[in-house]
């Protein structure tokens, strides 16, 4: 592998949302014959990663395998269990709602901690004490995807409950043995909620960490900085470099939920309410782009069935490709941007939502929906040209890598569906 995992010149999808620069950018397709399936029950809600030949994926219920990208047998299997949130009727179960990261031999994954494993046998090569008790009596869990970079492990984390008992946090472990290298709340003291959903980018030549957060759990007076934000932190300390509140004291549900997309000096991320873009070097926010509007029909907050979800955003340097979900009518919009203005280049109606980002495999969009099939999309005309069934819902970003696509069903107990699909 390459000194960083997502180096462009690899085949490779080492990383939930592919490089550092969170492009979704793979190879093309082969075509749109569903290979192999395996079975992961509680399904699998987020990205795989592939390198090597070799496909790692984390399921709801706590399991981790590695399986080959060609045909699909499994090579080993690990079961990390759940842990428990909440009290009453609001007990959940968590295993893995973030996916997959690997890089140097090592497979990472993170729920209510942070575990590597080796990538060749499964072996714990190291494992974080629980990640609740960083910020007091909370109860940190990282919903959002592990990313590899500069020799550290970055999660980001929220709320298991959901609960206003917790402040989005930004973690940074050392790949090699482990230790914490830093933590950094997002949220200042009396502040809740900007819980990290989604993987972060980063920049290598700058060593920044860009970071898009969640809304509130519970209203505070006053804005609640660093929910609904973008943030840039240093990758060698998680100093907060600099930051923009989007919606403040949000009370709607606006939430970052992706991972912020790396274009030159472009950075764009994608809010419930749109797509925004910034100049990473003024740190002047340019423009916002709402393809389809959240609150529809008349709701008071944003649901998974409105607005974008998921953090749909890919980009080819070209054009940049989003997802929002029709809230009245029950499908998802597909579209393309330009990234100089925010200008409308395409859209298509697809007839399922869509809880997950897109890949792009060459000049194809590839899109998985709440029907259980893969839709395939033109990128210079968003034409239909292909779709594929993968036999339950899916709310997983597919990866692309070898020639394939690989995407995970279901997401317990939320969707039905306990497979990992090439």
């Amino acid at each position: 592998m390459s000194a960083e995992p997502g180096d462009a010149a690899t085949g490779d999808w080492p990383l939930p949302a592919r490089d550092l620069a969170a492009t979704r950018a793979g190879g093309p397709l082969a075509g749109t014959e569903v290979r192999w399936s395996v079975r992961f029950p509680g399904g699998v809600p987020a990205t795989a990663a592939s390198a090597g030949g070799t496909v790692f994926a984390a399921s709801a219920a706590g399991a981790v395998a590695a399986v080959t990208l060609s045909g699909g047998e499994e090579l080993w299997r690990r079961e990390l269990g759940t842990a428990r949130y909440g009290s009453g009727e609001r007990v959940s179960e968590l295993g893995f709602f973030g996916g997959v990261a690997v890089a140097s031999g090592v497979v990472v994954v993170a729920g209510d901690r942070v575990h590597a494993l080796d990538a060749a046998t499964g072996a714990t090569r190291w494992e974080s004490p629980p990640l609740r008790g960083l910020d007091g009596a909370s109860d940190d869990y990282c919903w959002g995807l592990p990313v590899i970079a500069g020799g550290l492990v970055l999660v980001g984390s929220g709320s298991g409950s959901q609960q206003p008992i917790a402040r989005g946090r930004l973690s940074a472990f050392r790949l090699a043995d482990g230790a914490l290298a830093w933590s950094t709340p997002l949220v200042p003291p009396g502040g809740n909620g900007g819980s990290v959903i989604g993987p972060v980018s980063v920049d290598l030549a700058t060593k920044e960490v860009f970071v898009a957060t969640g809304s509130p759990y519970a209203a505070v007076a006053g804005p609640n900085p660093g929910t609904c934000s973008l943030l840039v932190l240093a990758l060698g300390d998680g100093t907060i470099i600099w930051q923009d509140q989007v919606h403040a004291g949000d009370t709607r549900g606006l939430d970052f939920s992706g991972a912020p997309v790396l274009v030159g000096e472009r950075l764009f991320a994608v809010n419930k309410d749109g797509v925004y873009a910034w100049d990473r070097l003024s740190r002047a926010r340019l423009w916002q782009r709402q393809v389809a509007d959240p609150l529809a029909g008349g709701a008071e907050s944003a649901a998974p069935t409105g607005g974008p979800e998921g953090g749909p955003l890919a980009t080819d340097g070209t054009r940049l490709y989003t997802l929002a979900n029709d809230g009245v009518g029950g499908s998802c919009v597909a579209a393309a941007l330009a990234p100089a203005d925010g200008e409308l280049l395409w859209s298509t109606t697809l007839p399922a939502p869509s809880f997950a980002a897109p890949a792009l495999a060459g000049d194809r969009l590839c899109v998985s929906g709440a029907d259980g099939t893969v839709r395939v999309l033109d990128t210079a005309s968003g034409a239909l040209v292909a779709s594929a069934a993968l036999g339950a819902p899916s709310a997983a970003a597919p990866l692309v890598a070898g020639g394939r696509l690989v995407v995970g069903t279901g997401a317990a107990p939320y969707l039905p569906g306990d497979a990992l699909v090439c």
